[in-house]
């Protein structure tokens, strides 16, 4: 029989769970027998409920079949517990925002909403409610239906106005950078769309600065791999600049000096690469690097960045082994604002994709993807969410190696021009109750720290003393900013952690065994 005892002096300490947003959502199959779901991106209300949206795949046979395509809703507690979970007939949600009047705006694409014949994709917008109601929608796409029209990433301007980005297919010069300004109240102020004659050219995601000015980062052919392009508050554009070949942009973020990061996948040498460059206003490249994991054939796929107070970056997505082909696996690390990596994690368990990364409103940070089990004969994605620390620490990731060299990338001017034939419509989609389940993930197999009567009020000099017989334990204590505080083992004996000069406020505490693991947050009052 283990125990585990805490005796507190001149600090009064309170013990609140951490990391119960956390866990593996799965929609219910009985209707449709497999199902993959999937959080794209997630975001907070004031009272620290998630929504997290995504994608929720179904079909009727485990043989394959025809497969239905729907967006997905979720609202979850701090807690993990599921208030509400809602299907959309438009195909995928890839993003969510809060309004100014405490509402939501999402943006992904659906089938069928501006329907001309045959019905492909097109890019949907619309404004939804903290109970899932569907206040305005707005799609935009190809006039004769023969293209995928998506919309990947959307940001407020300075004027509570709303820029949403993506693709459109153009009938005469195939998939063509698409941007559109709306207001609070759904009204369309203006569209752009550019590209070039040849080749393809989108928009995966953008940056709007105070001046209203807009940058846009994708992806091109034709030697427009890594495409930056700034734009007027108009939408008029500038300029366009490519730094290198066969890549895409997944995330731009303004710098103290005003000057802009970018965060890119690339190719090199076969392998896909983690790109990182500072540029200045006119796109001129300040600094670039390129980070690879320490694993063997290993390639790197973004998907999802996010950019702290401090301009530390936070990225997202999968790496793959290139020589034994064996799938996905989710990553996620975090570099300083000049691109020093100060941890990787992985997760080797099972397959997935990291699809979205951010601060929590209070606690550390949250990560959002896709987790993939087997069930049976048949792989069986779910929709992951984990709560963890700034230091990325979780029961689930493993600290991971990663490579990095400076790189020299020219940027290349490239001339675009004005495109159109497009048409927009205000279809209202619909919504309807999904049943999901919910499991623990990361959570699992963990020892439980209570309050309980075995607390004791002592005179140790503000000190932390814990006690454990039978077994091993690893105590690691760190700050909200992931400064590492103490980091002790207990073995059979009593230990003192020193809180002396602990300042009041929230610490993440890890204590982990050679089985079990759990980390949660410790609330530290001081009294001096």
């Amino acid at each position: 029989m283990k125990y585990l005892f805490l005796f507190l002096a001149t600090c009064l300490i309170k013990f609140s769970s951490f990391g119960q947003l956390t866990g593996l959502y799965g929609s219910d199959t009985t209707t449709s027998v497999a199902a993959r779901d999937y959080f794209n991106d997630f975001a907070f209300d004031a009272n620290e409920n998630c929504y997290a949206v995504g994608g929720t795949d179904r079909t009727l046979s485990m043989a394959g079949g025809t497969i239905y395509y729907y967006g997905l809703w979720m609202k979850i507690d701090p807690s993990g517990n599921v208030l509400q979970a809602l299907k959309l007939n438009f195909e995928e949600i890839n993003k969510i925002i809060p309004t100014s009047d405490n509402n939501f705006i999402i943006i992904g694409s659906g089938t069928g909403l501006l329907c001309n014949g045959v019905c492909k994709k097109d890019m949907y917008i619309a404004k939804i409610s903290p109970n899932g109601t569907i206040i305005w929608g707005r799609s935009f796409g190809n006039a004769i239906n023969d293209g995928n029209d998506i919309a990947f990433d959307i940001q407020p301007d300075n004027l509570g106005n709303f820029i949403v980005a993506g693709e459109v297919y153009n009938t005469q010069y195939n998939l063509k950078s698409f941007i559109c300004k709306l207001n609070l109240n759904g009204d369309t102020l203006w569209t752009r769309s550019f590209g070039s004659t040849s080749g393809q050219q989108l928009i995966q995601t953008l940056s709007v600065r105070a001046n209203g000015e807009i940058y846009v980062g994708g992806t091109g052919s034709n030697g427009s791999g890594v495409l930056l392009s700034k734009l007027t508050s108009n939408g008029d554009l500038l300029w366009s600049k490519s730094y290198a070949n066969y890549g895409r942009i997944y995330g731009m973020y303004e710098q103290a000096d005003q000057s802009l990061t970018l965060v890119a996948n690339n190719l090199v040498n076969n392998y896909y690469v983690l790109t990182l460059l500072n540029v200045d206003g006119v796109g001129a490249v300040n600094w670039s690097k390129q980070l690879t994991l320490d694993l063997p054939a290993s390639e790197i796929y973004v998907r999802s960045t996010y950019q702290d107070a401090q301009k530390n970056l936070y990225i997202t997505g999968y790496h793959y082994n290139k020589t034994s082909f064996t799938g996905d696996w989710p990553f996620l690390l975090k570099t300083n604002n000049i691109g020093t990596v100060l941890w990787a994690k992985s997760y080797d368990e099972h397959f997935g994709t990291g699809k979205s990364i951010k601060e929590h409103p209070s606690l550390g940070i949250v990560w959002a993807g896709e987790h993939i089990r087997a069930y049976g004969n048949v792989t069986q994605p779910d929709a992951w969410i984990v709560q963890t620390g700034t230091d990325g620490y979780s029961d689930c990731f493993q600290t991971i190696g990663t490579l990095s060299q400076n790189v020299a990338l020219v940027p290349l001017t490239k001339f675009y021009t004005r495109m159109s034939s497009y048409i927009t419509a205000t279809p209202m989609p619909t919504t309807s109750p999904l049943i999901v389940y919910a499991v623990d993930k990361c959570m699992q197999n963990s020892l439980e720290i209570t309050e309980n009567t075995t607390f004791q009020f002592i005179n140790l000099n503000a000190s932390l003393i814990f006690k454990i017989e039978d077994e091993e334990l690893f105590v690691r204590v760190t700050d909200g900013q992931g400064r590492e505080l103490a980091n002790v083992v207990l073995n059979n004996i009593e230990k003192t952690i020193s809180t002396q000069n602990w300042h009041t406020g929230v610490y993440f505490l890890s204590i982990s065994s050679a089985t079990k693991s759990t980390t949660q947050a410790i609330y530290v009052q001081s009294f001096d």
